[in-house]
């Protein structure tokens, strides 16, 4: 009875919003439309964006999967002569949301970062340019206006407009113009200022945050590649025996890496063909004398060793930081293909990104943190005279090389790691 009546209560706090906000007549009118099934028709939203000719408007910020929509924005911008124009909640507007409820305020602050990587994505890129302004008025819902189709829901007490109902009308009909009417008035009444949005600035200050961790990322790098430097060429065997160093080796080949399937934190083992490879590092390995050899938990890691050494499992040291970045749910899926299994990440690169994450995973900044400072204890170990054996995986490499080697980090993320192929670094001192 309770909820029936909060319901009640939310949908005629909406209506008087409405009538406030527009005419009389269009709130009669949406009251006979409110009677009538609503159409849940937000997926051909993103459609009707891609093939639209002459304008899309977009009034709002919290919009129904944005991230599937965005890659469809930028399919209009291509085209010549696209009116696209983005309405962002001003910072009036702002606290009332955050007060409201979950998922709300979260997908405002996701949408808003969104949006502004979006933007500076395609500011000079594409053939027609987005507008965007904030407004400090109170619309009753997010609209979509592309061609002549206009789009628009209601917030209701327990259905937010995210999710529906959503109503089309054309822009030729009495409440078509009433909308696009409401939509050029706020429009000319917004401010064209960018920057003004508190979450934005939360934005902002999230990318600050990142610059600084970056520098501080580089000043780490810059005092290890001081001390060690890369053995390469056809003496990388044979040089390190000589000295102190530290032996980086990725686990040999599985039948997942080899299929290009994102492993992250699935644990497998290494096929017949990486053994093979392993048997031409045997003897070398197994000859050496190492004063501490460390793995990965992955069986992947445990088996590669086990393949070289032939070693007492005691005599290998399991560390957690050597795992494998876990790319939540991603795992499993094609390298290449994991976006049209999982449209949620369209127009995303998880691979790549640096400060990305998918659901449940980590991003190669985590995967640096933790590495970097087991690294830094390895590099004082070789400094006084050992031996060191790493065996993990191809994201935590790049983040060891990025650190020993004092790389950009775009060189480091999009760096090659074959299978058993070892890597060696040696004191300078």
């Amino acid at each position: 009875m309770l909820v029936a009546a909060t319901t009640i209560i939310g949908v005629a706090a909406s209506l008087v919003g409405f009538l406030a906000f527009f005419s009389p007549d269009m709130g009669r009118e949406m009251i006979r439309r409110l009677r009538r099934a609503p159409t849940y028709d937000w997926p051909t939203i993103p459609v009707q964006i891609r093939k639209a000719q002459h304008r899309v408007l977009i009034l709002q910020t919290w919009l129904p999967a944005l991230r599937l929509e965005i890659p469809c924005w930028s399919k209009a911008l291509e085209k010549e002569g696209v009116d696209f124009r983005v309405l962002l909640a001003d910072q009036k507007l702002v606290p009332y949301r955050l007060r409201s409820r979950e998922p709300v305020s979260s997908l405002l602050i996701q949408n808003v970062s969104d949006i502004c990587e979006f933007i500076e994505s395609y500011a000079d890129t594409a053939r027609s340019k987005m507008q965007v302004r904030f407004y400090s008025t109170l619309p009753f819902g997010p609209i979509y206006i592309i061609d002549d189709d206009i789009y628009w829901g209601l917030y209701l007490s327990h259905m937010d407009s995210m999710a529906g109902p959503v109503f089309r009308e054309r822009s030729g009909s009495r409440l078509g113009k009433e909308i696009i009417s409401s939509f050029q008035n706020v429009w000319q009444d917004a401010s064209d200022r960018t920057g003004t949005l508190s979450v934005a600035q939360h934005f902002d200050r999230k990318k600050l945050d990142h610059a600084r961790e970056e520098v501080d990322f580089a000043r780490r790098a810059a005092a290890m590649a001081a001390k060690v430097s890369r053995q390469s060429g056809s003496a990388a065997r044979e040089a390190p025996s000589r000295r102190s160093f530290i032996c980086i080796l990725r686990h040999a080949e599985t039948d997942l890496s080899e299929a290009s399937i994102i492993t992250g934190a699935l644990d497998v083992g290494i096929n017949a063909f990486g053994r093979t490879k392993l048997r031409q590092l045997g003897d070398h390995f197994e000859r050496e004398h190492w004063t501490a050899i460390y793995s990965s938990p992955a069986r992947r890691c445990t088996e590669t060793l086990a393949e070289i050494l032939k070693a007492e499992g005691s005599a290998i040291q399991i560390r957690d930081e050597l795992r494998e970045r876990s790319m939540g749910d991603l795992e499993g899926f094609s390298k290449h293909e994991y976006h049209r299994s999982l449209p949620q990440y369209s127009g995303l690169d998880l691979l790549n990104s640096f400060h990305a994450a998918a659901d449940g995973g980590e991003s190669y900044c985590d995967v640096f943190r933790r590495v970097a400072t087991f690294m830094e204890g390895i590099v004082q170990q070789i400094l006084e005279g050992d031996k060191v054996l790493v065996c993990t995986h191809d994201t935590t490499i790049r983040m060891m090389t990025l650190l020993l080697e004092n790389l950009a980090i775009e060189d480091a993320v999009s760096l090659e790691v074959s299978n058993a192929d070892p890597v060696y670094y040696v004191s300078r001192f």
